[in-house]
C-alpha cells in the first residue's frame, strides 16, 4: 500500500509537468518511457486526472498518455533511426568507400 501510494503521488507530479507541457506545446500524446513505462500502469491513473485539471483546454486537448512498449532501448532505437533517416534524406552525406576502410564524413569532421 505505501508503494502504491509512493506511486500516485509521483504520478500526481507527472500529471502537473505533463499539463504544463500540454499547455506549451499542445501534443496529441505523451508517451512515458524507460522507469515510467515499467510503473506506469500504477500510475497513469493519477497522471491522466492531474494532466485533466491542470490543463487549459477542457479534457487536456484530447492529448492521451501512452505507455511505451520498446523497453529502455527507444532512446538508442530513436538516435540509431534520427543517423539513418538522414543517410536516407541525403546519401551524399556519408563518404562511399569500395575498401570497407572507415571514412570520414563529407565534411570532415564527425
Amino acid at each position: 500500500a505505501r508503494t502504491l501510494g509512493a506511486l500516485t503521488q509521483v504520478g500526481r507530479w507527472i500529471g502537473l509537468g505533463a499539463a504544463a507541457l500540454v499547455n506549451v506545446l499542445n501534443p496529441s500524446t505523451l508517451v512515458l518511457s524507460g522507469y515510467f513505462a515499467e510503473v506506469g500502469r500504477w500510475m497513469v491513473e493519477a497522471i491522466e486526472t492531474t494532466l485533466v485539471e491542470g490543463a487549459i483546454a477542457p479534457q487536456a486537448g484530447g492529448c492521451r498518455v501512452e505507455l511505451s512498449s520498446l523497453g529502455f532501448s527507444a532512446a538508442v532505437r530513436g538516435g540509431a533511426q534520427v543517423a539513418i533517416d538522414t543517410v536516407f534524406q541525403d546519401p551524399t552525406v556519408v563518404a562511399r568507400t569500395n575498401t570497407g576502410d572507415v571514412v570520414e564524413p563529407v565534411g570532415g569532421t564527425r
